[in-house]
């Protein structure tokens, strides 16, 4: 009895464990195969997402780019440029050392190193261009500019001028030279984007004791407009006024006390 008990038992752990076990239920249901126009519309966002993005980092490159133009170009608006030249020991080391190191021109330089323009460039001529051109702007000048242009002139804003002279003024005097301006033909030779109506060349010569930026008719100094006083500016009859170009505006002070300026009426 108790064998025939014992062996109940086993039985029937040998026959539960020859039955299958069911795998686990899965809640998740297979992923569907992706049909061939699911596949070209994932495709076609990927691209047009892609077509986007180049465009975005084209936009921001032609933005960025046009930043730094404008912030070179609105340091000039407004802000006449000068054309300076040098009469003597243009080439000298001593010049070349404070045009290049003096403290003064420090702002200067850093404006056209900022710009991505150079102090010195090989198209200029040799010159110092102490404002942000570029190549295609000083050949856009004319030929009365970069024809004419070479080792011995200084581009500045008008506004830097003084820096200029102070900087040579590091130069010992036995190779100092002596800083004039310079008129190369039509006060708006050059054309800078943001520049004066005016002009950007001023038609000044600042030579003894005559005041920076104003220059009298007919004085060597002034070659394109020298020309004799008696027959100059014959203006409102045969009263002769003395024309004085001064930052590029002309002036024309009142004509001398023994010149009559009275007026009569028509009988």
């Amino acid at each position: 009895m108790r064998s025939a008990a014992a062996a109940e038992p086993a039985q029937l752990t040998a026959a539960s464990a020859a039955e299958p076990v069911p795998p686990p239920a899965q809640d998740e249901e297979p992923e569907k195969p992706v049909s061939s126009e699911q596949s070209e519309e994932v495709e076609l966002s990927l691209a047009l997402e892609l077509s986007q993005q180049e465009a975005n980092a084209e936009e921001n490159s032609h933005v960025a780019e046009a930043l730094l133009r404008s912030r070179s170009e609105a340091r000039l608006s407004g802000d006449g440029v000068v054309l300076l030249r040098l009469d003597s020991h243009a080439r000298s080391p001593q010049v070349a050392e404070a045009l290049l190191y003096s403290p003064e021109l420090a702002p200067c330089r850093a404006m056209v190193a900022e710009a991505g323009c150079e102090l010195q460039p090989a198209w200029a001529g040799g010159a110092w261009l102490f404002v942000p051109l570029k190549e295609s702007q000083f050949q856009e000048a004319g030929p009365d500019l970069h024809a004419n242009v070479k080792h011995i002139h200084i581009l500045a804003l008008s506004e830097h001028e003084p820096l200029v002279h102070q900087a040579l003024k590091c130069v010992p005097r036995k190779c100092r030279p002596k800083c004039y301006h310079e008129s190369l033909g039509a006060p708006a030779a050059l054309s800078v984007p943001g520049a004066s109506s005016c002009g950007a060349f001023e038609e000044t010569v600042s030579r003894g004791d005559t005041p920076p930026g104003s220059s009298e008719v007919g004085s060597p100094a002034s070659p394109t407009l020298n020309q004799d006083r008696s027959s100059a500016g014959r203006l409102n009859g045969d009263f002769a006024y003395d024309i004085v170009v001064q930052r590029t505006f002309i002036h024309f002070p009142s004509p001398s006390s023994d010149a009559s300026t009275e007026r009569h009426s028509a009988p």
